[in-house]
């Protein structure tokens, strides 16, 4: 996958060696996506003008990564495992995908990914705030803009309520999450 999303020009790590299971990769400098969010979100609630920014810079920038991603492969593959963890911001703000390992692909839905990484941004520590829905709502917006398909919310709040379910397995806010998944089946709330 890495180096096919190389050979499609999509940032990720160039893989250097494979070792048995082990594979290395090139050092991507930076901090991760949900790092640099956790870093300033109390100061972006305060309306501080640099951390709106900040946090601006990161949604964009992976909804853009994960637009071309998905242009690239033609909307049939899927990078898997979207969150915000699983991107890098450069120094630079650049912004890389890394961890691939549930990549898929061939006939794969795209909006799984999408709703992997809303999912995420609306669970982020303090979940489920007004704010963190409309951030969610904000990087959906930005992705279908930049990647040509049309906006279908319906199919976005089952795939949000799809990757809450999922994370929600592994987390100790799990029953909060099933909840959100099914106001979001239900309509009660829309992105």
């Amino acid at each position: 996958m890495l180096e096919e999303c190389i050979r499609r020009g999509i940032r990720v790590p160039k893989p250097l060696e494979l070792r048995g299971l082990e594979l290395y990769e090139e050092c991507i400098e930076g901090t991760n996506a949900s790092a640099v969010v956790d870093s300033v979100w109390s100061q972006y609630l305060s309306g501080d003008p640099a951390s709106r920014e900040s946090v601006k810079a990161v949604i964009d920038g992976v909804a853009d990564w994960l637009a071309g991603f998905h242009r690239a492969f033609a909307f049939h593959a899927t990078r898997g495992d979207s969150i915000l963890k699983n991107f890098i911001i450069g120094p630079d703000g650049s912004v890389t995908g890394i961890d691939f390992e549930e990549s898929v692909l061939e006939n794969a839905d795209s909006l799984d990914d999408l709703g992997e990484l809303c999912s995420y941004v609306m669970s982020m520590h303090p979940a489920f705030s007004s704010e963190k829905i409309s951030l969610a709502s904000a990087f959906a917006d930005r992705y279908w803009a930049l990647s040509g398909i049309r906006p279908d919310h319906e199919r976005l709040s089952h795939a949000v309520a799809k990757a809450l379910r999922h994370y929600g397995a592994f987390r100790a806010d799990g029953d909060v999450m099933v909840q959100w998944a099914l106001r979001l089946e239900s309509g009660e709330t829309r992105l």
